[in-house]
């Protein structure tokens, strides 16, 4: 009999403080990207030191970095490309919050020009012919230091955000998709990762 009351007394106490764990972390706010609340969310380890260094990934066939937040990983893709994914890491409070990070994503690709008399401009123009619709921003930046362009459009229920430049023959080129609800939800690493990225010098580019 004692034992019974006992097991009782533990699953009503196991029940009890899964509640209170589920309580506390469904009022964690997001906060904006970047923040502490909204690192609570992306990350696969939690740690009270805001002071860990972005990691970088380096591909050696077409020379460039690009250095990525600690709560975000890279991943290769089984075809040949893009080169490189880089999207935010889960955790277990993200079935908490309801919300799936893995339509957050990255993508860089580079390949040489079959043509290398293409500058930007021409290459550019081709690849407007792409957005007939949902355009929202088009615009000239730089890209490494490089002229570049970037567009932001809404296609398939998502919205892109594409970035890409010419150097020597050879093209960068930079994609962002997330989902319309809660677009900018990592806004501030996507800007951080894009402003990281660098084109090396003094390397040989093969195909």
């Amino acid at each position: 009999m004692n034992q019974v009351l006992n097991n009782k007394r533990y699953l009503l106490f196991a029940f009890t403080l899964f509640l209170i764990l589920l309580f506390a972390t469904s009022c964690i706010p997001l906060g904006p990207p970047g923040s502490r609340r909204s690192q609570l969310l992306n990350a696969d380890t939690f740690s009270d030191d805001d002071s860990e260094k972005p990691k970088r990934y380096l591909n050696p066939q077409y020379n460039f970095t690009v250095d990525y937040p600690s709560s975000w990983k890279t991943s290769k893709t089984q075809y040949r490309r893009p080169l490189v994914y880089l999207s935010p890491r889960t955790s277990f409070l993200t079935a908490l919050s309801g919300r799936s990070f893995k339509a957050y994503q990255i993508m860089i690709d580079a390949w040489k020009l079959s043509d290398p008399s293409i500058d930007l401009v021409a290459f550019t123009e081709l690849q407007k012919k792409e957005f007939d619709e949902g355009v929202i921003s088009s615009e000239e930046t730089t890209f490494s230091g490089q002229r570049a362009y970037r567009i932001i459009y809404e296609k398939h229920g998502k919205r892109w955000l594409s970035i890409w430049t010419i150097k020597e023959g050879t093209v960068y080129f930079l994609i962002y998709s997330s989902p319309l609800k809660d677009s900018d939800l990592f806004q501030n690493d996507v800007n951080q990762i894009i402003t990281s990225f660098r084109i090396l010098e003094n390397k040989n580019i093969t195909k």
